[in-house]
């Protein structure tokens, strides 16, 4: 018997297209900003090209008695300071008019949270910078879990490189030394990456949020404490890529890899099997600065010198997330995490008021003759500076590894 089958309907049965639509990659509210002792606003007439702020050290302790006839010498007052210079930021994206008409989303709606977005996580990491340093910059009191001073020799293959009650009692003690107020009153604070709270978790020590009492609220993000030291998550807590010891040696990109490649081409794949998390790019040490487009990925397949990777690509890929030239790195090496001990005035910033502390949205319509181009974006204008005296940075291996990059 003849009858109608999906087959046959090659026009009426086709592909629905929704107008729904998923952004990725989680959207999260500000964290590092909370910590940071926000300046008076900057504004018109009232600015600098930066701004100095005096900062005056304790009189010596007095512990002799007077002596009756004679008078006290006084002591001088000493003074130091630190420097905070503001600079502009932003980012926008535009669309044509037809792009508009013919798209099935609403394009103004899907722009604006993605630059609603990218402009949180632009200054959360701006703040992170000042605190976990970069390269060749970074707060003088470094202080790494094995006692060494390069990150290279920090490997979670030894349980004396990652993260140990003892290690962070050691932090505490030495804020304490130092004279950094502890944010609460009692407890310091540290905003760290998932990579770590995993290795955190794992301690006897560790208590979950709900498990202890402080005297304020608790802050935006935070998922316990251990010690006197309140740990805050975020994405954004600070993780060196493939800067811990390597597991062998380092080789090169033989080709250029774009971004959404699900394959590399590699110098040499000696030792590398599937299973390995591989970094691509410069990673950080001591000296030098991570490239822009350090990321890393799983290798899921291993034929000569070509790698099959997973990675957190754009769009709902799972390849490169950024373009690598012929010749970068590629390394299997530990990654080390940032344990920033941050207490009151550990971190001074300044923003323009018409910027806000964390920018301001901006959409432009009609530059163009015919109001065809539309723009969307973000401006902020404002800086960081750390007081030394009151900033901590340790550091240690990881026991696990992640794709994307930080």
């Amino acid at each position: 018997m003849p009858i109608t089958k999906s087959t046959d309907l090659t026009n009426s049965v086709v592909t629905r297209y929704e107008k729904a639509y998923y952004l990725l990659a989680a959207q999260e509210p500000g964290i590092w900003a909370q910590f940071v002792d926000w300046q008076e606003p900057i504004t018109a007439g009232n600015g600098g090209s930066s701004f100095d702020y005096p900062i005056y050290g304790e009189l010596d302790p007095v512990e002799d008695a007077l002596t009756e006839d004679a008078d006290v010498t006084p002591s001088i007052i000493t003074d130091g300071n630190v420097t905070v210079t503001p600079y502009e930021y932003g980012a926008t994206v535009a669309r044509t008019k037809v792009a508009e008409l013919k798209s099935r989303t609403n394009l103004a709606t899907i722009m604006g949270e993605q630059v609603a977005r990218n402009r949180i996580k632009s200054i959360d990491r701006i703040i992170r910078r000042g605190a976990c340093g970069r390269g060749s910059q970074r707060p003088t009191q470094t202080l790494h879990v094995d006692g060494s001073v390069a990150m290279s020799s920090l490997t979670a293959a030894s349980d004396a490189d990652v993260i140990t009650w003892n290690f962070l009692n050691e932090l505490c003690m030495h804020a304490e030394s130092l004279g950094i107020e502890p944010i609460d009153g009692e407890n310091f604070v540290a905003v760290i990456h998932p990579l770590l709270e995993y290795d955190l978790k794992r301690l006897a020590e560790w208590k979950n949020v709900g498990y202890y009492q402080v005297k304020d609220n608790i802050f935006r993000g935070e998922v316990g404490m251990l010690g006197n030291v309140r740990f805050v998550k975020s994405r954004l807590g600070r993780v060196y890529l493939g800067s811990g010891t390597a597991v062998q040696a380092a080789t090169t990109l033989s080709a250029a890899a774009n971004k959404g490649a699900t394959t590399v081409t590699v110098a040499s794949a000696t030792g590398l099997t599937a299973g390995d998390y591989i970094t691509i790019g410069t990673v950080e040490t001591e000296s030098v600065a991570p490239s822009n487009n350090l990321e890393q990925c799983l290798i899921t397949n291993v034929s000569g010198t070509t790698l099959t990777i997973r990675a957190n690509g754009v769009g709902g890929g799972f390849g490169l997330r950024f373009d690598h030239a012929a010749g970068e790195s590629v390394v299997e090496a530990y990654n080390v995490a940032a344990i920033p001990i941050i207490g009151k005035n550990s971190i001074i910033g300044v923003y323009a008021q018409e910027a806000g502390q964390y920018g301001v949205p901006k959409l432009k319509t009609g530059l163009d003759y015919l109001d065809r181009f539309a723009y969307m974006g973000w401006w902020w204008y404002g800086g960081l500076g750390v007081i030394n005296k009151n900033l901590l940075l340790g550091k240690c291996a990881v026991s696990k590894w992640m794709l994307g990059y930080n």
